[in-house]
């Protein structure tokens, strides 16, 4: 629907486009889950002392 009407080279850019967020929405994700593994480890410290 979006992309009815585009030329190729307007696709193709917007294409770039959605794949360049996706990755930085990739590495959002893995930073997170990565702080979400950190904070679990940190509770686990906190309780064994």
């Amino acid at each position: 629907e979006y992309l009815q009407g585009k030329t190729p080279e307007q696709i193709v850019k917007t294409l770039d486009n959605l794949e360049h967020i996706a990755k930085s929405r990739q590495t959002e994700l893995a930073d997170l889950l990565q702080l979400a593994d950190l904070l679990d480890f940190t509770k686990e410290l906190g309780e064994v002392t």
